[in-house]
């Protein structure tokens, strides 16, 4: 049985793999595919925004629909369209038939995401969990870091198109072993569909992902940006009426009762908003403020991914012995130190006076998100796993592109010197950082109102 419940959890941490393998690669594949296809790098960067938009569209509702229909079903089907669209991304002719291949992947990203969280979950007792959930972490910070060491090599010696053809066999094998290996697992079917929830959640995702998307060729404060900012938490006030009026909710409502529940999301949420805002301005600060080339910004922030993947697999050792809600805060509180010591930064850092920043924020980002994935996944009924990994996954990709658009908007104002625009937006990852600090805080109290 333990055999059989450790190649289940890995055919899902594969196809998590595959999927996070493209996320920072695209982002230095651009001119290469602008280049090939005859089209602009605004034209082009739909590559990474149309598979996001979509994705946040449509994984409330496949959540949800994973818990009725069958988590195992619906990761299949998943990883059947995100293998077709990954075929088809690599063969595609021109920009058209290339962002709709990506649509496509995007759809399968939304089906297969939730649903192989919950059951990767599923396959643990609830207090076990924090161990899916530490290597689920692994992996999505693994990934990423490869994706851009080995891409850039790949696409300097082949093609981008080899990007893809790469990622196919992940996509395979985990669908292979999806039908050999990972049992069925479903929750409560009976009474209607919450299709206006799944509706209006789907909508208010997608507005707020594309405005974040967006933010820096539209402008921050641009009306475009704040129209589609206001519509949706329009449809999130619309949501949580919806919401509770609903016999069968497409939100978790049972699990976000819960106080711990709550803190922990948006703990969750603001570590990621600084994980993925650092992400994007250290290599730009490196490029721009240190000179560095690529391959070099590319080894010396590996520190941080390899941290976070050793910190991920540990949480659970770490919870048993010192409490989940303690090491929450001390990850917390790791990552807070090594952000706040991104803002002493001189212009030409080297690999020793970065390495103290990186690691903290990796080890302290990579206990965090295990500890709180593993909290909301424990207190989840098991009829829920599906809709509460599909706000997990949503909350978590929302939150790093908010937080990317937000503090690259900042770094690179016009007007202002950019040493000093650097520092500042590293300073706001700070101010962020210790907000989640607070809310791990207020987690710690309510777990002891529990008597937990």
């Amino acid at each position: 049985m333990k055999l059989d419940r450790r190649v289940a959890l890995f055919a899902i941490l594969v196809a998590t793999f595959a999927n996070y393998l493209t996320i920072t690669v695209l982002t230095i594949a651009l001119r290469p595919v602008a280049d090939e296809l005859g089209a602009t790098i605004d034209d082009v960067a739909w590559v990474t925004i149309a598979p996001a938009l979509v994705s946040g569209l449509f994984t409330p509702a496949f959540g949800r629909i994973a818990d009725r229909m069958g988590r195992r079903v619906v990761f299949r089907a998943g990883l059947v369209l995100f293998a077709f669209g990954t075929v088809g991304t690599a063969l595609a002719t021109d920009l058209h038939s290339l962002i709709g291949f990506r649509l496509l992947t995007g759809v399968g990203s939304a089906a297969s995401m939730p649903s192989g969280i919950a059951l990767a979950t599923s396959l643990y007792a609830p207090e076990e969990r924090t161990i899916p959930m530490g290597y689920w972490t692994s992996v999505t910070a693994f990934a990423p870091a490869l994706g851009v060491l080995v891409g850039g090599v790949v696409i300097e010696s082949f093609s981008w198109r080899y990007l893809f053809w790469g990622q196919l066999p992940f996509v395979l094998g985990s669908l292979v072993a999806a039908f050999v290996a990972v049992p069925e697992s479903r929750g409560d079917a009976d009474g209607p569909f919450d299709h206006l929830g799944a509706v209006l959640l789907g909508a208010g995702f997608f507005l707020l992902t594309l405005a974040a998307n967006r933010a820096n060729e539209w402008g921050l404060g641009s009306a475009k940006v704040v129209i589609a900012t206001t519509l949706a938490v329009a449809i999130f006030v619309a949501v949580v009426y919806v919401e509770r009026r609903a016999s069968h909710p497409v939100v978790p409502v049972r699990a976000l009762a819960e106080p711990v529940v709550r803190l922990a999301l948006l703990g969750r949420s603001l570590m990621y908003a600084v994980h993925m805002g650092s992400f994007m301005l250290l290599p730009l600060y490196l490029l721009d403020i240190g000179h560095r080339t690529p391959s070099e910004i590319a080894l010396l922030l590996l520190p941080r991914p390899l941290a976070m993947g050793f910190a991920g697999p540990l949480a659970s050792r770490f919870a048993s012995r010192f409490g989940a809600a303690a090491l929450l805060a001390f990850g917390v509180t790791t990552m807070l130190v090594g952000v706040a010591s991104l803002a002493l930064l001189g212009r030409n850092p080297t690999a020793w006076t970065l390495m103290p920043s990186l690691v903290g924020m990796g080890l302290g980002l990579g206990l965090s998100q295990t500890m709180t994935a593993s909290e909301i996944a424990e207190r989840t009924e098991p009829q829920d796993l599906g809709a509460s990994s599909a706000m997990l996954a949503i909350a978590t990709a929302l939150s790093g592109s908010l937080g990317s658009a937000g503090l690259l908007a900042f770094a690179t104002r016009p007007g202002t010197d950019p040493v000093r625009a650097y520092h500042d937006a590293f300073a706001a990852c700070t101010v962020i950082c210790g907000l989640a600090l607070v809310t791990a805080l207020f987690h710690v109290r309510a777990r002891r109102l529990e008597g937990v």
